[in-house]
């Protein structure tokens, strides 16, 4: 059970264990003094002094974060430091969980379900939902494209209408609900830093799948989670990027590297010409990631020795990379054409709705979308763009050389004006 300052009491988190169709055999608390109030609560809680749970109240300390990270810890270094010098066994399995977390009371039972279906299972993850509004997706398993950009995002806020719930097998669960084999966990090197942030469940689900064991994700389990002890999605999206270049090939890294610069560049570029500052500092965390190598150089040489799957064979796990820039243009076909995102967001013109209709009712219809090259400001500027390069290479007077346009109009050499001249032409 993870906990933070600030965070709300684990008297309900113990309640929801106690109702657990399966109990867990002992319970770690981590952050809590042992003399608090808290902890002299949990001890004579039903699940402990009825049910016979062991109750272990891990070190207290964690590490320190800035003001701006006070929701989001160092979990990895937590976790470790919590399960260190407790037995493991070959059935010995470690569920994490936050302290907001609340899971259904079948959800153990059903984690463990779905591990028991094949000896290869590694870590299982929850289907995770709102615990304001437990009809909303929060997360049913992480995924990413080859070079760590994130593009399952778009699920959460949906409404679960079990349009996931065939999900299997998947590149990464998320840290709140894991449920993991204790030997897997020992094997790969147990958790590492380079994914605090919020990308702690990815990262161990990847080295899960590069040790050779699966990471599956059970929908029949919820868990309803709250936003609490979340991380913002700058955090994240560094996190993330940080992954998935230190679990690269080394020797693509520098071209890996290379692509993300050159894509975020752009998109954040794109971004800030549409007015969309908060999505443009999403990519330049893609940017920060290549630039600061040293965190994620400390986790390869962590993980030296453990891998026993070629790289290439966990391909199908990934997104397509054109994934990851859907989004991006999501965000400016809704900043350059406003009027046709509202009529898409109201849907197609027979599909009004004639009766009273449940609020979190959800049309199923694909609306018509027109694709952002075919908005005439775009075209214009790349005809534009290229007339002028063609023009400057085969007519004289433009060229850098030249003398420049002459004319009634056009008083001087253009090419020989001042700044200032340039100005106040440009501002008359």
């Amino acid at each position: 059970m993870l906990t933070r300052p600030g965070g709300p009491l684990i008297d309900p988190l113990l309640d929801a264990l106690a109702a657990q169709t399966r109990l867990p055999a002992r319970v770690v608390l981590t952050g809590l003094d042992p003399d608090e109030d808290e902890v002299a609560r949990a001890r004579s809680h039903p699940l402990v002094s009825t049910h016979g749970a062991e109750l272990v109240v891990a070190d207290r300390q964690q590490p320190a974060a800035r003001a701006d990270e006070a929701a989001a810890p160092a979990w990895s270094r937590v976790v470790d430091r919590a399960l260190a010098g407790l037995p493991v066994g070959p059935a010995t399995w470690v569920w994490v969980l936050h302290d907001d977390s609340d899971p259904e009371p079948t959800a153990l039972e059903r984690l463990v379900a779905a591990v028991r279906q094949s000896s290869d299972v590694g870590a299982v993850g929850p289907k995770l939902v709102d615990a304001e509004a437990p009809r909303r997706l929060v997360g049913v398993g992480l995924t990413t494209t080859r070079a760590g950009r994130p593009t399952g995002e778009e699920v959460t806020g949906l409404v679960d209408q079990g349009q996931l719930d065939r999900r299997r097998d998947v590149l990464g669960v998320p840290l709140a609900g894991l449920l993991v084999r204790a030997e897997v966990l020992a094997e790969v090197g147990g958790m590492d830093r380079v994914g605090d942030g919020g990308a702690e469940g990815l990262d161990l689900s990847w080295r899960c799948h590069l040790a050779g064991h699966r990471v599956l994700v059970a929908p029949a389990a919820v868990v309803r989670q709250g936003a609490g002890s979340q991380p913002s999605r700058w955090r994240r999206r560094l996190a993330t990027r940080h992954v998935a270049l230190a679990r690269e090939a080394w020797w693509w890294v520098p071209l890996r590297a290379a692509g993300v610069l050159l894509t975020s560049v752009l998109a954040a570029v794109l971004l800030l010409l549409v007015k969309r500052p908060r999505e443009a500092a999403l990519e330049w965390a893609d940017v920060v990631a290549v630039l600061t190598p040293w965190r994620r150089v400390g986790a390869r040489w962590r993980f030296r020795g453990r891998r026993r799957v070629r790289r290439r064979d966990l391909q199908t796990l990934f997104d397509r990379p054109a994934a990851g820039w859907l989004s991006t243009v999501d965000t400016v076909q809704e900043a350059v054409t406003p009027g046709a995102s509202r009529r898409a967001a109201a849907g197609p013109v027979g599909s009004r709705e004639t009766g009273p209709v449940d609020e979190d009712a959800q049309s199923l219809e694909v609306p018509d979308r027109r694709r952002v090259s075919t908005v005439p400001w775009v075209l214009l500027a790349v005809v534009a763009a290229v007339a002028a390069v063609r023009w400057r290479e085969h007519w004289g007077a433009l060229a850098g050389s030249g003398r420049g346009l002459s004319g009634t109009e056009l008083p001087g050499s253009l090419a020989a004006a001042t700044s200032s001249a340039t100005w106040h032409a440009l501002r008359d």
